[in-house]
């Protein structure tokens, strides 16, 4: 389960990057929630799904390094994460002029009995984004 599960994340990552809805359909199970625990943001209905997809949209050239993986006996899948992103759009009021910004990201993923993503959390310090987007528009 562990390796397949580890899989499973980095399908996940690179359908991200590619914005490959198709892949993300097949890799993640019904009730799929994502929980991001630096916003305190639950999303799991479809409306809330689409309203982080579309903060997600102000990024692009995504690219996203799994730094370190490891799996849980249970299955769940804890990733450090390197995520480099341009900001061209609007986030969270900083409007973007093609800033380049490295992110470190801590997830765990879990999972259903068919090895599909049903949770995934998410944290992250964001002052050292909130610096590089700063440093970026002086």
């Amino acid at each position: 389960m562990g390796p397949q599960n580890e899989a499973t994340v980095r399908e996940f990552f690179r359908a991200v990057e590619r914005e490959d809805f198709e892949t993300l359909a097949r890799v993640v199970g019904p009730g799929y929630m994502w929980i991001d625990h630096t916003t305190d943001v639950i999303a799991s209905a479809p409306e809330d799904l689409q309203a982080a997809r579309e903060e997600h949209a102000a990024w692009s050239d995504r690219e996203f390094v799994i730094d370190r993986a490891m799996t849980a006996t249970d299955g769940t899948v804890v990733v450090q994460i390197t995520n480099t992103q341009t900001l061209t759009g609007e986030w969270r009021s900083i409007k973007g002029t093609r800033q380049r910004v490295r992110r470190e990201i801590c997830e765990i993923f879990q999972f259903d009995a068919e090895g599909r993503i049903v949770v995934e959390e998410m944290y992250e310090d964001t002052v050292p984004l909130l610096r590089q987007l700063h440093a970026a528009t002086e």
